[in-house]
């Protein structure tokens, strides 16, 4: 590369190596960007999620013990889905909601007519129980 590359160039390496499970670069990147940016939360949190989705739990709790070591926290995220006219908000720490299992059907559902519609799907469980759709 004629350039160094910046915080964002090994960010966006590193998110496109978890979406394609490359852990070997994803691990690489996450560990320059952190060179560059120490204080980043979200760029520790990208590398925790790969050594979950590869099963390295030993290293998923030492990068949760160098979060708690600087004091990194981050905010839980939400999203929302509508139900027969009715708004709901779910977050990852509402893992007892009690529209759970009623939302994961509608996922489900969702998934299925995505596939029929010739489109390649699959529904990723990453580590703190985001639900992500990644259809191509």
């Amino acid at each position: 590369m004629p350039i160094n590359p910046n915080g964002i160039i090994w960010g966006s390496l590193l998110s496109s190596s978890r979406l394609h499970g490359n852990v070997g670069i994803g691990i690489e990147a996450a560990e320059r960007r952190l060179e560059l940016e120490p204080e980043c939360a979200a760029t520790h949190l990208q590398f925790l999620n790969l050594y979950a989705n590869s099963g390295c739990w030993d290293q998923v709790a030492r990068v949760r013990k160098m979060m708690k070591d600087k004091g990194l926290k981050t905010d839980p995220g939400h999203s929302w889905i509508e139900i027969k006219n009715e708004m709901y908000r779910l977050g990852a720490e509402d893992g007892l909601n009690s529209k759970t299992d009623e939302v994961l059907a509608v996922v489900d559902f969702l998934v299925d007519q995505i596939r029929d519609s010739g489109y390649v799907c699959e529904v990723v469980n990453y580590f703190y129980q985001k639900l992500v759709l990644v259809c191509m």
